[in-house]
């Protein structure tokens, strides 16, 4: 009966320290105001690297636990990147991985994006900790369920942030 209980106590702790959290992706698509331009033209880098053009931090509200392109994360994980190729189209998306954070995120919990644009010319937004950048968030709700959640049609494409057409 001992090696029974020792068996299951090991096991046990063998799961336990490989586990983690499961990978579930969310994909943002960006855009800008149309009279800033095309954001395809102005965020140029693909693959596994950050735009240099914007700051992003991710917030999971409930647990407060915020990650983000300015806190050392890999870009495999946290990006903005222009997606695609010359057959489908290419986009620029706001990339995440679930797995950064040390729990699964409940479903009906909330999610806060914020982008703070880096190449601001004027006063800036006063968000802090980038008071002097250009800022936009959007908050969504956690759904059921496992697999990508993506932000993809036209009337989900948040409008962030950038120069004027002429700049770039």
């Amino acid at each position: 009966m001992k090696r029974i209980i020792t068996l299951t106590l090991f096991i046990m702790l063998a799961v336990m320290a490989f586990a983690q959290t499961p990978t579930r992706g969310v994909q943002q698509v960006l855009q800008l105001d149309p009279s800033q331009g095309d954001i395809r033209d102005y965020v140029t880098n693909t693959l596994n690297t950050h735009s240099e053009h914007y700051i992003f931090r991710v917030l999971h509200v409930e647990s407060d636990v915020v990650r983000g392109t300015d806190m050392g994360y890999n870009p495999n994980v946290i990006k903005i990147a222009k997606i695609g190729n010359d057959t489908v189209g290419w986009t620029v998306s706001a990339i995440f991985n679930q797995s950064m954070w040390p729990a699964v995120w409940p479903a009906g919990s909330h999610v806060k994006m914020m982008f703070w644009h880096v190449d601001t010319t004027g006063p800036g937004s006063g968000v802090e900790p980038y008071p002097q950048y250009d800022y936009v968030e959007k908050t969504f709700e956690v759904p059921p369920g496992g697999g990508l959640i993506r932000f993809y049609l036209p009337e989900d494409h948040l409008i962030v942030p950038g120069p004027t057409a002429t700049s770039y």
